[in-house]
């Protein structure tokens, strides 16, 4: 992260020189630099860092004993961002996102173990699954509103730190499946759910006639999005009913903004 950061004050550094000439980091206190509406371009991924399969049960109740340990659930994000700065140290924001998050669970061939089986299967299999007919992943697609605000400490006018704290509105479809998302081995269950969001960031800003013309930089957010307990039907297997509350978004993101 350290590295990342110091390539992109080195890059802000390169395109302010190379377009606007010289650079004061003396003066933070010239009024309204800033823009009081802006948009940007989020890109990002998630992860959660908790390792699946060996003897890992984890949030599933379930595991394929012989998994690669290594498997997390992680994918991306993308959208935009709009926001309202209300004064130099704060803004309103809200961003609209698409997400996809994935986790292999299973190999063709191998068998489920854990109490969640005996649980899906209604007592009749236990402690381990017939074998599996396929590969299993867990799959969350996601269209995720956040609407929050952020506290800006300008170091300078052209760098700005930021803490964020949002409210996470997620619509989604959530399912086991084949990799690609296209098919899927259960019942898919589609809702609305909630959850908040903090924000940690770093606006770089390319600054002309004491305005910002573009604004960039990294962002790391904590807070993820699941379910309340649900049942989901024909789990894999025909008949099998598997209850458990499901992950719709990774608890950490991370990613980079372009904007104004």
């Amino acid at each position: 992260m350290k590295k990342i950061l110091t390539g992109f004050f080195i890059l802000f550094i390169f395109l302010n020189k190379i377009l606007f000439g010289e650079i004061s980091f003396q003066n933070t206190s010239e009024n309204n630099y800033w823009n009081s509406f802006g948009f940007s371009a989020i890109f990002g991924f998630g992860v959660n860092p908790w390792e699946m399969g060996g003897n890992y049960l984890g949030h599933w109740g379930f595991v394929d004993e012989n998994l690669n340990n290594k498997e997390l659930f992680n994918g991306y994000q993308w959208g935009g961002s709009i926001n309202f700065r209300i004064t130099k140290y704060s803004d309103i924001f809200l961003n609209l996102l698409i997400g996809e998050y994935k986790v292999l669970l299973g190999k063709e061939g191998n068998v489920l173990t854990g109490p969640a089986i005996y649980d899906a299967s209604g007592g009749q299999w236990h402690p381990d699954s017939p074998p599996l007919p396929q590969d299993i992943y867990y799959i969350s697609k996601v269209f995720l509103s956040q609407i929050g605000v952020k506290g800006i400490y300008p170091i300078t006018k052209f760098v700005e730190p930021y803490v964020g704290l949002g409210l996470n509105i997620a619509s989604y479809e959530c399912a086991f499946g084949n990799k690609d998302g296209s098919r899927a081995y259960s019942e898919i269950l589609a809702n609305i759910n909630y959850g908040l969001n903090l924000s940690f960031g770093l606006y770089f800003n390319i600054i002309m006639n004491n305005k910002i013309v573009l604004k960039f930089g990294p962002y790391f957010e904590i807070g993820h999005v699941v379910t309340d307990s649900m049942e989901m039907n024909n789990w894999i297997w025909g008949g099998w009913k598997y209850h458990n509350q499901f992950l719709i978004t990774t608890y950490y993101r991370y990613g980079i903004t372009f904007g104004y």
